[in-house]
């Protein structure tokens, strides 16, 4: 049977009891809130900021900065998931401004003027910004962020979308409550989905278990209801057992029917006790009537399921001590079924008998000449139990009259032949004990002790007494106790001989292997460690990966993407101008001729496929190079500690950046946007500067595109437009063109790290959340996985198990049609050269016909049961234990078959 352990009342117990209506509505509720956590996500994940940003700005600012301008330069290119207004002056901030936010008429103001001495190109001067609902702890933070897209724009040419830009970081810093995280919405949302999967399923488990204890309740009701209904007849039997007992007037009789006399009360008395609780458990459990005890008032505490157990346990125990009285009964008094108790000892005692004696050539080779001699003994002793046995069957039975002296005699006899069968039993238990004995002489080193060879014994001994019974609970414990007969490892001849087998097995077993592998417990916690830790694991592993892909503004690693070649190019200036090599090569091109549009396409494409970390442009650019006298437009001089470097400065380069846009402009109108004065998108200006001594350097590239977000890499280097490299005449130069591909590969990798958003999540927050998220959702996959396996385990294991039984009836057919050969054999054969007189033989072939009459009886009972009912651990154990039945009496019908085929040849 299968037992609930008091582990079961637990969480699954809670929900198990709920009202069949309440735990599905709750999982329903949890799906309704995970899908509506999912349509929020859903929507704040994708919703695009449409918020407007406004601009007041001050009269007579630098860089082309005004109000028509920057209004021009802000259209279709910034929005904010809230509304804010940024005003825009030149003039230092005030303390309340900048620190406390505290800004007329407007969210954020921004100072685009600059101390001529520093201009903020190392460290972004933070007292120039000043936002309104700033905590002290992310002013500077986002002050000095929003300062450094303003100079990093107005570095690479911008004015009016420098402020742009400006706005742009301060809408994605502070200007958005943030919670746009697809990864925190789909583990916020997966939450109570799991959590609701996870009690519909224990819910499910809970009621299965609920059926289960009522099924077990109403097993242990039916037993304790048999032995209460025929507590009239054991009487019957008990009181002719005490008459009986009582005529005989002897001092065995006397202590026999005292141990009967004490049985009897304490089966009367726990029965009552018993039913009393049976009505405390339905009362409890089913809503029976309240039970009452003795004073009238309603009885203890409510009992748990945890009580089960106990009330399972007293009741069987009861059903066995009343099987036991009434078999007791019948043997002390000598009734008609006195030979049928006897059967019931006899039988799996001489089946253990039997499997020893079986196995005289391993025991000889293991245990030495010793053997021999405790062999001879127990096959001595097993002779004459089954001619007590015998002898017991041919005793006449008590019939009504039998109350004066035949009574007392029958009483006394049936004394005489117990006494003699527990005589013969301490003769197997002495052999048995020296066969051990000598097996334990040569035990090998590793082999397991006395309490492992004690528990492995009585778990064969149970296991034989339900095979012997088809495997019904048996009363024979409690009826050797009452019979006086030792039991058990306190001298039981069954464990003595069942101890020996058991040594066998354990020497048979290969060096190294004393335990046979892990054992079954041992998986058992290697699948619940690996089911608990598994899930923590993933959680774990989770919950940090999905920290490290939050913080999506990295300055190193990402990976390019960028495929679109140079969409045009064109130069303005004298060509003619640049300088070339002073020796021309077949293996490059003049500079000149280099630069065109398909040479620069080439260089790029070339650089692309041979070295790691590079792409084409992001987005589409047309290039205008601006070859450009340096000395008509910048002051520059060389660094004296690099020889093929010079030196511009900061706000020279500014003013130049300024006249460049005008003059490329007044060239080709399509390149300035006329509303901002800005470089249209999707267009670019690379100056060249022509130096002295046929030399020039290559630019800072002036484009359309604001830089804004954090990280970004546009603008964000100064010296890339102030610090440059000089390209002379010399042999190991590259082409102008190389060099301005080159510069378009830097100006891609500049785009794609640019417009980047700032992570709003909190990451101890994200990390537990999807930590809980992914934990929770590995573990019910697992405890519906495991249940649906074990659920096809059960599946697979049922038909093997009906296929199982559909072989054991043929087996008994086949067992059933040699009956008649195996009596000759065993009766006239054996029987006709024993020392018993054939008395033993007839006695071990009626137990043979006995027991397969009760496998007969207990395959028909499991083949009739509903097919609902074939399945579970009690069915399948049933089945396994009637087929342990078969098998001994099979292996006994081939041995006797080959000692009478053998016995016959020595005649001959």
């Amino acid at each position: 049977m299968t037992r609930t352990s008091s582990g079961d009342s637990s969480f699954a117990d809670v929900i198990g009891r709920l009202p069949a209506w309440l735990a599905p509505m709750l999982a329903l509720g949890l799906a309704g809130a995970s899908v509506g956590i999912g349509l929020v996500g859903y929507d704040r994940v994708t919703t695009e900021p449409e918020a407007e940003v406004s601009f007041i700005v001050e009269d007579g600012l630098p860089h082309g900065i005004t109000q028509e301008t920057v209004e021009a330069a802000a259209e279709d290119r910034i929005a904010s998931y809230q509304p804010f207004t940024v005003r825009v002056v030149e003039r230092e901030l005030d303390w309340d401004e900048y620190m406390n936010g505290e800004i007329e008429d407007a969210d954020m103001i921004l100072s685009v003027g600059d101390d001529p001495e520093d201009p903020d190109l190392a460290l972004a001067d933070a007292t120039r910004v000043g936002i309104s609902g700033l905590d002290s702890d992310d002013r500077y933070g986002v002050a000095s962020t929003v300062r450094e897209t303003f100079v990093n724009n107005r570095t690479i040419g911008h004015g009016p979308n420098a402020v742009v830009g400006a706005a742009l970081t301060a809408a994605d810093m502070h200007f958005d409550e943030g919670g746009r995280s697809a990864v925190t919405w789909v583990a916020a949302a997966a939450l109570p989905l799991m959590a609701g999967v996870a009690l519909l399923f224990v819910w499910v488990r809970g009621r299965g278990l609920q059926r289960r204890r009522l099924r077990r309740f109403t097993r242990a009701k039916l037993r304790l209801a048999r032995v209460v209904l025929e507590l009239d007849v054991l009487e019957l039997r008990f009181e002719t057992a005490r008459a009986a007992l009582g005529s005989a007037g002897d001092i065995v009789a006397t202590d026999s029917l005292a141990a009967l006399e004490t049985d009897w009360d304490r089966i009367r008395r726990d029965s009552l006790r018993l039913a009393r609780r049976e009505q405390e458990l339905e009362h409890a459990w089913l809503g029976g009537p309240a039970p009452r005890g003795p004073s009238g008032e309603p009885g203890g505490r409510a009992p748990a399921w945890s009580d089960l157990d106990q009330f399972e346990q007293e009741t069987a125990e009861l059903q066995r001590r009343a099987d036991a009285l009434a078999a007791a009964s019948e043997l002390r008094a000598g009734h008609a079924g006195s030979g049928s108790v006897l059967d019931r000892l006899a039988l799996p005692l001489l089946q253990s008998v039997d499997e020893v004696l079986a196995q005289q050539g391993r025991l000889a080779s293991l245990a030495g000449e010793g053997a021999s001699q405790a062999l001879e003994r127990l096959e001595h002793a097993r002779d004459e139990l089954l001619a007590l046995n015998q002898e017991a069957a041919t005793i006449p039975a008590r019939s009504g009259d039998d109350d004066g002296e035949e009574g007392a005699r029958l009483v006394s006899e049936h004394a005489d032949l117990l006494d003699r069968w527990e005589a013969a039993e301490r003769r197997i238990v002495g052999a048995c004990s020296s066969l051990g004995g000598a097996l334990k002489a040569h035990r090998r080193e590793g082999s397991p002790g006395k309490k492992e060879l004690r528990r492995d014994a009585e778990e064969r001994v149970r296991r034989r007494v339900l095979a012997s019974s088809g495997g019904a609970t048996d009363s024979l414990a409690e009826l050797r106790a009452s019979l006086g007969l030792k039991h058990g490892a306190q001298g039981g001849p069954m464990w003595s001989a069942e101890r020996v087998l058991a040594q066998l097995e354990q020497a048979g077993r290969p060096d190294g292997d004393p335990s046979g592998g892990i054992s079954e417990e041992g998986w058992q916690a290697v699948v619940a460690t690996v089911t608990l830790l598994l899930p923590v694991a993933a959680g774990l592993v989770s919950g940090w990966a999905a920290v490290d892909r939050a913080d999506v503004n990295t300055a190193f690693g990402r990976t390019l993407e960028g495929d679109q070649p140079l969409a045009a190019l064109d130069v303005h200036g004298d060509l003619g101008a640049v300088p070339e090599f002073e020796e021309p090569s077949d293996l490059r091109p003049s500079n000149q001729d280099s630069l065109t549009l398909e040479y620069v396409r080439e260089s790029m494409a070339r650089t692309v496929e041979f070295t790691e970390d590079t792409a084409l442009l992001p987005d589409h650019l047309e290039l205008h190079v601006a070859l450009l006298p340096a000395d008509d437009y910048i002051s520059y001089s060389a660094r004296p500690d690099h020889d093929y470097r010079i030196d511009i400065d900061y706000w020279d380069i500014l003013d130049a950046h300024a006249r460049i846009k005008e003059e490329v402009g007044a060239e080709d109108p399509g390149v300035i946007d006329a509303a901002s004065g800005e470089v249209a998108l999707g267009q670019g200006i690379l100056p060249v500067w022509l130096l002295d001594e046929d030399t020039f350097a290559v630019g800072y590239t002036m484009t359309g595109e604001i830089s804004s977000g954090v990280d970004s890499r546009l603008g964000t280097y100064s010296f890339r437009a102030t610090d440059l490299i000089v390209s002379g005449a010399g042999d190991f130069e590259i082409t102008l063109g190389d060099q301005v591909a080159n510069t378009m590969q830097d100006l891609g990798r500049a785009m794609e790290y640019n417009h980047q958003e700032s992570v709003k999540v909190d990451t101890t927050s994200l990390f537990w959340l999807v930590a809980v998220s992914v934990w929770a959702g590995a573990q019910t996959l697992l405890m519906i996985g495991v249940a649906v396996a074990e659920a096809g385990r059960r599946g697979i294991g049922t038909r093997r198990v009906r296929h199982q039984l559909a072989g054991l009836r043929s087996r008994l057919d086949e067992l059933a049609l040699g009956l008649d050969l195996s009596r000759l054999d065993m009766v006239a054969v054996l029987g006709g050269d024993s020392p018993t007189g054939g008395r033993a033989e007839q006695a071990d072939q009626r137990l043979h016909e006995a027991a397969l009459a009760t496998a007969w009886r207990e395959v028909q009972a499991l083949e009739r049961l509903p097919r609902r009912e074939q399945r579970g651990e009690d069915w399948e154990s049933r089945v396994a234990h009637v087929e342990t039945l078969i098998d001994t009496l099979a292996a006994r019908e081939t041995d006797v078959a080959v000692r009478a085929e053998e016995l016959l040849r020595t005649q001959r």
